[in-house]
């Protein structure tokens, strides 16, 4: 599930690695996690939403596009026996709601029914939110992982060759998890605890939070609308263009916001030409991107979106 958000992403590596005197011990040492993590102000504040963002009038086509959307995803494989998973018809609704919405164009300029989209957005919340699973949807990976984080401990990794020093990085503590979480874990630990919903957004990168922005590639008139998405803090457009400022604990709170910004973030990527590996925070050979891309590439041409059933 790693990804790190290219170009615009300020870095927050939370392996630290620092030199001790050779004589220090070899067993791990407890430090504060504030010396591990920089430190970032997250806002009180709920997330700055357009009028009605959340619950645009129910599409038409909802019904087709939400059963069509539900049967890609019964068809990939599930998640293990031990994983539970999270609600999927929630999921498909979601995605359905947020993918018709009039104010979000496709993905592809010949994806008309924004079916092709939908089916995209499908298979990123299932690559990279382990299949589903509950426990990235629900946030419980986040929150363990803070928990571990905040019993982080330094552990050797080797000896300097030029100054015979001991070499340590922080880990995280899993140890002082329940047992059932330490299992769940090992399925993906959402990159540390920084990724955020099934779709896993690094939002918390930016101590301003992220921006989506009124999308429209044909229109040449406003730049804004060439944006998507940027970092909060850089965006100096016509604020009126602005649909959502968003943080992490938003994505959790709210699966639909977090369909939107995935939407965004994955648009983006592709009509830079980057394919999906913007997204997935990789560079020219992007495996993971091309796994989520093609998976839904695959399912839209052997499964295409019928408007309606023929009498």
């Amino acid at each position: 599930m790693r990804k790190t958000l290219m170009g615009l992403v300020v870095a927050m590596g939370v392996g630290v690695i620092a030199l001790l005197g050779s004589s220090g011990s070899a067993d791990p040492q407890r430090i504060a996690v504030t010396d591990l993590m920089p430190t970032v102000v997250i806002p009180t504040e709920p997330p700055t939403l357009v009028p009605s963002l959340e619950a645009p009038d129910e599409h038409p086509r909802f019904d087709l596009m939400k059963e069509y959307v539900l049967n890609a995803m019964n068809s990939w494989p599930h998640a293990d026996v031990h994983v539970p998973t999270a609600d999927y018809d929630s999921i498909a609704s979601d995605i359905a709601t947020v993918v018709l919405d009039s104010r979000e164009p496709p993905i592809w300029k010949d994806d008309d029914s924004k079916a092709k989209t939908a089916i995209q957005m499908a298979a990123l919340g299932y690559n990279e939110g382990a299949r589903y699973a509950q426990y990235v949807d629900d946030g419980s990976c986040d929150t363990w992982m803070n928990e571990a984080w905040n019993h982080a401990k330094k552990v050797s990794i080797g000896i300097s060759e030029f100054s015979g020093r001991t070499i340590t990085r922080a880990e995280p503590d899993l140890s002082v998890l329940p047992e059932d979480a330490q299992k769940l874990l090992a399925f993906g630990d959402c990159d540390g605890g920084r990724a955020r919903s099934i779709f896993q957004i690094h939002a918390d990168d930016f101590p301003g939070g992220l921006i989506i922005v009124e999308t429209d590639y044909e229109e040449q008139i406003h730049p804004e609308h060439h944006i998507d998405w940027m970092n909060a803090l850089d965006y100096h457009g016509d604020s009126s263009f602005v649909m959502a400022k968003v943080h992490g604990e938003d994505l959790t709170n709210n699966r639909q916001l977090a369909v939107r910004v995935a939407l965004h973030m994955a648009r983006k990527s592709i009509h830079s030409g980057r394919r999906l590996c913007s997204y997935t925070g990789e560079t020219v050979e992007c495996p993971k991107g091309e796994i989520r891309r093609l998976m839904a590439e695959s399912y839209s041409r052997k499964h295409p979106f019928v408007l309606a059933i023929p009498e």
